[in-house]
């Protein structure tokens, strides 16, 4: 395979930029908790429910959904039919209720109705899951971009959760469907 060349450089460079200007463009906006956390809840409901539900599509499934198919058929085809149904019904019945209730997350209205020991306990079993399941969805396209790069995978992993990190820190919540749809890829990084 040849190695990674020039242009190859000044897209990556590009791109990091692109992501760079993305989280400070959205993140001078904010002026306070709910800025960062919910958009000043300017953002229109459709944008979320895109937001929400390219959440469940990661750089794993791009990379592992075409192997499910050829080894599995339209098997797994009923999982990926689900996701677009299930979040349909939240978006319409959770969200509303959400917003109604002024709060945040599922955290604070488990806090207000079973009390602080239910929200930590929840926020800490997800925390958890989270963690592992994120690992997994960077180690996978790091050892893509390793093989492409050239670089290590241990490089490729904290580049890329530097630049995820960066971006979501900067930008809040805003920053995210905006840079999903600055994506090369479509709705890969949401």
């Amino acid at each position: 395979m040849e190695g990674f060349t020039l242009f190859d450089t000044v897209v990556l460079i590009g791109y990091i930029s692109l992501i760079a200007w993305i989280g400070s463009r959205f993140g001078k906006d904010q002026h306070n908790p709910e800025d960062y956390f919910l958009g000043g809840r300017k953002i229109p409901g459709w944008a979320i429910g895109l937001s929400v539900m390219a959440t469940q599509a990661s750089a794993i499934t791009f990379i592992g959904a075409p192997g499910w198919g050829f080894e599995g058929g339209l098997e797994r085809l009923v999982t990926f039919i689900n996701v677009p149904l299930a979040m349909i019904v939240l978006i319409l019945v959770l969200v509303p209720i959400f917003h109604r209730a002024g709060i945040y997350s599922i955290y604070e209205l488990l806090e207000r109705r079973f009390g602080p020991a239910t929200r930590t306990l929840t926020a800490l079993l997800f925390l958890i899951a989270r963690g592992l399941a994120t690992g997994v969805v960077l180690y996978a396209p790091a050892l893509v971009l390793a093989v492409v790069t050239g670089w290590s995978v241990n490089l490729t992993i904290i580049i890329m959760a530097v630049l995820a990190i960066s971006y979501t820190v900067m930008g809040g919540i805003s920053a995210v469907p905006m840079w999903c749809k600055c994506s090369y890829s479509g709705w890969v990084h949401c």
